[in-house]
């Protein structure tokens, strides 16, 4: 059986190569489900890949603290997908979505929560 933390690095693996338009649709429904706080489009970026990773997300707050440069983010994630996982494994499993992105970074300032499972979005 695959960890969450395999899964979300096989997921942004996957993604991350298509990230933009080509998402359509599908991407669109799972966003209007997740609360995301950004206010650049690099926060935005950040949270959407922990979004498209973490499908049981309910809430992503991405803020940079760095004073605008990029070198620190504050990052609170609340999501179904932690419910059982202790927050080292749940800060684990955030750290391989953004492995990439944490190598060129200064610091993280990282919170995590389980939340209840959302129900499944109609299409």
């Amino acid at each position: 059986m695959m960890s969450l933390i395999q899964r979300c690095s096989s997921a942004f693996a996957s993604s991350s190569s298509s990230l933009g338009s080509s998402w359509g649709p599908s991407l669109a429904r799972l966003f209007a489900t997740v609360s995301i706080t950004a206010s650049n489009p690099t926060e935005k970026d950040v949270a959407e890949r922990i979004a498209a990773a973490l499908k049981g997300s309910k809430r992503i707050e991405v803020e940079d603290v760095s004073g605008g440069c990029g070198a620190m983010y504050r990052i609170e994630v609340e999501a179904s997908d932690f419910k059982g996982l202790p927050i080292v494994k749940q800060h684990q499993a955030v750290a391989a979505i953004l492995k990439d992105d944490i190598a060129k970074w200064h610091g993280m300032q990282l919170t995590t929560r389980a939340s209840e499972p959302q129900a499944p979005v109609s299409s």
